[in-house]
């Protein structure tokens, strides 16, 4: 039996293939315009997208490229007036690092520290979120999901980083290269990869 491409009701009445407006966000950031002109534009399709629609790989895939991309025109010299990242480690992630980078001058702070084991993954975004935070996990098999949803409901985060299980030491490097490459402004509402800071 021939499958066929999911389909969404626009707000316009008109039923279109699930990947058009994911294409229609991919070519606004093709064009040379403010970042937060283009937020406001993106905000302005009002797409309304099902759970299970974002759950498609493809739609995954086109925005976690879309979520990675920087805002246009930004350079380093803009990162003056910026903010240091301020960051939570998951449940996941190793206790001492919160220690290490306190020692050397970065706002962290452990699950642990503020009572957060055991708490599920949604719990730890949106407290993250909350404080402020980006947050450091192992757990990217559950954290992209939770991004795409923040996406498509129009929810803001501080950023999310995500990173394979890596010996200690060389966590320790990646984190501060990160740390000492991006602001909280850049962080804010992307995933990053730890990997992609060696």
């Amino acid at each position: 039996m021939a499958t066929t491409t999911p389909v969404y009701e626009h707000p316009a009445g008109h039923r279109q293939s699930i990947m058009d407006p994911v294409k229609r966000i991919m070519d606004l950031w093709g064009q040379e315009t403010e970042y937060r002109d283009l937020a406001e534009r993106i905000k302005s399709e009002r797409l309304q997208l099902s759970r299970e629609h974002a759950a498609d790989p493809a739609v995954r895939a086109a925005l976690q490229d879309l979520a990675e991309k920087p805002a246009p025109g930004t350079t380093k010299a803009a990162r003056v007036w910026m903010s240091t990242i301020r960051l939570f480690l998951d449940e996941d992630v190793w206790p001492g690092l919160a220690v290490v980078l306190r020692e050397r001058g970065f706002d962290v702070v452990h699950a642990y520290e503020v009572e957060r084991g055991g708490m599920s993954d949604a719990d730890q975004l949106a407290y993250s979120a909350q404080e402020g935070r980006a947050i450091l996990t192992h757990n990217a098999k559950d954290f992209v999901p939770l991004t795409i949803e923040y996406f498509f409901n129009e929810r803001s985060h501080a950023g999310v980083i995500l990173s394979p299980q890596i010996e200690k030491g060389e966590l320790v490097r990646r984190t501060l290269n990160l740390l000492r490459s991006l602001s909280a402004e850049e962080i804010a509402g992307t995933v990053r990869h730890l990997t992609d800071y060696q």
